[in-house]
């Protein structure tokens, strides 16, 4: 059981180092159709706001954006 858990917390760190700089990028719907991405990184500070069937809210690199989107409520800060 502890092997198992000591190669998951490996593999993840792993996959973190792997990636560089950005952790996780998402294409969302804004406005009628136009689309921006948010993406998620190690060098800023980003704050992701998910309101179920509400607003999205993504602040970061000096941007804001509110989006409608279906998602489960879910606050990520990186």
């Amino acid at each position: 059981m502890i092997s198992r858990v000591r190669s998951l917390i490996l593999s993840i760190a792993f996959i973190i180092l792997t990636t560089g700089t950005a952790l996780a990028q998402q294409t969302y719907c804004y406005k009628q159709g136009s689309r921006i991405k948010a993406v998620i990184s190690k060098d800023h500070l980003n704050r992701i706001w998910f309101s179920g069937k509400h607003i999205i809210e993504v602040i970061g690199d000096g941007t804001k954006y509110k989006i409608l989107q279906d998602a489960p409520s879910v606050r990520t800060y990186l």
